[in-house]
């Protein structure tokens, strides 16, 4: 079927099989005439040539007519002999193209079940298994069906070097049936003529001896006969010749017919083949796209329990400062009509009892030192600062730069969630406008779809 065809023509002139049987059958029943026929002429010869022996026999002197007879014989007799070899070789010749044929069809009857058109298709499969199996994390038990799927595909190439070999057997066979073919016509001719020249000289000899004797009154019959038989063998050699050039012509229109099926198959599972191909590519980019959602998600987590964390640090320093305030501001209560005496009533460096020496001041009060407190973290904690790549806080006054740090980092992360998944998308959109893509463009894609694939963030318990 070629290009401007339309693709549904082989449906609509759709073209049977030809019954191989049945042409069987009529060869053979033609093969069989022939044959009785060329026991007719058998039989002839048989007869004329007792007749020619007789007559040898009966005479002493070899008449030069019967000479000449004798060799256009042998010329004859000669040709005949080659032409018997031919059609030896001819029937030899046809067995070995027949079982070639059948082996031919065998072996492209296999690659169709294989859904192995061509060489190219094979090598090209197992390219595509091995480069699954660099670029893809698999399991031990997918590892080795990759790696037995390889190797049965590498095994299938040695029946493509079967199939070239029974072909090129195939191609020596025709040719040789071709020149035993054109061999059989030179003979045919050759014998044709050497047949005419002995049946003239057998005519002029015949001649001579119907005077001599009338046992060869006999001779014109026989070769009447003869004749008849003979024209019947080449009429029948015609209608062989006839009817395998008709079964020739229908078992190739039927041979076309085919190829123009599997054509039409072949681009039919193509199509399909790329559209399945798309459609998987759009369902990877949708679960990718789930993945981009949850991006960073046990980082916001992380980073948001850390804030709560350190933010009752502070709520809890707030409130003590708070209670030691109301602590040291509120007056001391006394039960009613109760008076503060001694030195809860007076102030402490007062001498109330006349004992402190006169002229020295009293030593100021200390001032108290300022309270600092250190942090102490659960070690579930210092491993999700670490995990964020933020320093812990040791100190109070640590904790504001520390959440500083965080909602910074978290800035940081949501950015690039936002980065990540603007890109995504576009690459989401760039595919399903492209549509069905070539199987190359596809290997060559492959691996920068796996690069931009979303890792897989640090696990970080809420």
């Amino acid at each position: 079927m070629t290009g401007t065809e339309n693709p549904a023509s082989t449906k609509d002139t759709k073209v049977e099989k030809p019954n191989r049987e049945e042409f069987d059958k009529l060869v053979k029943g033609l093969e069989e005439k022939i044959q009785a026929n060329k026991d007719i002429v058998e039989d002839v010869k048989k007869k004329l040539d007792h007749i020619n022996q007789s007559k040898e026999k009966g005479e002493k002197e070899v008449d030069p007519e019967e000479k000449k007879l004798k060799e256009l014989k042998a010329v004859t007799q000669k040709v005949n002999e080659t032409r018997k070899e031919l059609f030896e070789q001819q029937k030899k010749n046809k067995a070995i193209r027949d079982q070639l044929r059948d082996q031919f069809d065998q072996t492209r009857k296999t690659f169709k079940d294989l859904d192995c058109p061509s060489l190219e298709h094979l090598e090209k499969k197992i390219r595509e298994l091995e480069y699954h199996l660099t670029t893809n994390s698999l399991t031990l038990r997918e590892e080795k069906q990759v790696l037995s799927d390889i190797k049965g595909l590498n095994s299938s190439k040695k029946m493509f070097s079967e199939l070239e070999n029974v072909r090129a057997a195939k191609e020596r066979a025709d040719a040789q049936g071709k020149e035993i073919s054109q061999k059989l016509d030179v003979a045919k001719a050759e014998f044709e003529k050497a047949k005419a020249e002995e049946d003239a000289q057998f005519a002029l000899v015949t001649s001579k001896r119907e005077k001599k004797s009338n046992v060869r009154s006999e001779v014109p019959a026989l070769l009447a006969k003869r004749n008849t038989a003979k024209e019947d063998i080449n009429k029948l050699y015609d209608e062989l010749k006839q009817a395998r050039a008709e079964f020739q012509k229908k078992e190739n229109a039927f041979r076309k017919y085919q190829n123009e099926r599997y054509k039409e198959l072949k681009e039919k599972r193509q199509a399909e083949f790329e559209q399945r191909k798309q459609e998987q590519k759009i369902r990877q980019l949708e679960k990718d796209e789930e993945k981009f959602e949850n991006l960073h998600s046990n980082e916001f987590a992380s980073i948001d329990q850390l804030i709560s964390y350190l933010n009752k640090y502070l709520a809890d320093n707030q409130d003590e400062k708070e209670e030691d305030s109301k602590a040291s501001a509120a007056p001391t209560k006394l039960p009613e009509g109760a008076t503060l005496i001694g030195k809860a009533a007076r102030g402490f460096d007062d001498d109330i009892f006349g004992t402190k020496a006169k002229g020295k001041a009293a030593p100021a009060k200390k001032q108290a030192k300022k309270k600092t407190t250190t942090l102490v973290h659960d070690l579930h904690f210092l491993q999700e600062f670490q995990t964020l790549k933020v320093e812990a806080p040791l100190t109070l006054d640590a904790i504001p730069t520390a959440v500083e740090r965080l909602n910074a980092r978290k800035s940081e992360l949501q950015k690039d969630k936002e980065t990540q998944r603007a890109n995504f998308l576009a690459r989401k959109a760039e595919a399903e406008k492209s549509g069905t893509t070539a199987a190359g463009e596809t290997e060559t894609s492959a691996p920068s779809e796996a690069a931009a694939a979303p890792a897989e963030p640090a696990t970080a318990t809420a």
